[in-house]
């Protein structure tokens, strides 16, 4: 008998099995996390280039004219639509202008990191239509359900589910001109409605006769810039 215990005791097959089975629900609990994070990383990206879509459609009209705002807000609502998957609004839903919320800024913190304060939103969109320099657009949170039972480790159901959203700020840079050709032309026609001018076959294949000019410019006139040497 004592001989068949000691036997036993030294016996190490199949101790594999034994620190496997203990080991796991923690490999399964770290896979399942592993796969949640991955899920709500590309839920959020989805989002975030969104919000980013949205903020430069808008921000593009900023150029401070009174209808501004108007402007913007019809980039927002017809020139970007974008998918997202992995939440529990179905397999790939569209994020439209319905699914977001904008407002528009006058100016920015100091810092990224501080908070949009009072003073930057603009309140009267109408009056001040004309001050907006950046558009702040917040996608409304979607849900998320995760695979991971976190209901096991805090005994609420709630924990299994939690919101994904996402903000972008986007401004008015300005008109950008690249590779501009340095050349002028004073208009030939003052005072006349261009489109009339086109359409008058008196002025088809007119040549060009290049002149030495004075110090006063005229109709049809050209000539060549010089850009400030900060422009390049």
């Amino acid at each position: 008998m004592l001989r068949i215990i000691r036997a036993f005791w030294h016996d190490q097959r199949g101790i594999a099995l034994i620190l496997v089975s203990v080991m796991l629900p923690a490999i399964i609990g770290f896979a399942l996390l592993t796969i949640d994070m991955s899920r709500a990383n590309n839920l959020h990206n989805d989002l975030q280039k969104g919000a980013d879509a949205f903020a430069v459609a808008g921000a593009a009209e900023l150029d401070g004219n009174p209808d501004a705002i108007i402007r913007s807000d019809r980039a927002i609502a017809n020139l970007v639509d974008n998918t997202y998957k992995f939440s529990n609004a179905g397999p790939m839903p569209t994020l439209t202008n319905a699914g977001i919320t904008r407002r528009y800024l006058r100016s920015l913190p100091p810092n990224d990191t501080d908070a949009i304060r009072v003073q930057d939103v603009i309140t009267d969109e109408v009056g001040d239509a004309g001050e907006a320099e950046f558009v702040e657009v917040t996608v409304n949170p979607t849900g998320f359900s995760a695979i991971f039972p976190a209901s096991f480790l805090t005994g609420s159901t709630a924990d299994n589910n939690f919101n994904v959203g996402a903000t972008s700020v986007a401004g008015f840079a300005g008109v950008v001109v690249c590779d501009m050709t340095p050349l002028f032309i004073c208009n030939p026609f003052p005072g006349q409605n261009l489109q009339d001018v086109a359409n008058n076959q008196n002025f088809y294949r007119k040549g060009i006769k290049l002149v030495m000019g004075s110090t006063s410019w005229g109709p049809g006139n050209m000539g060549f810039l010089r850009p400030a040497v900060s422009h390049g």
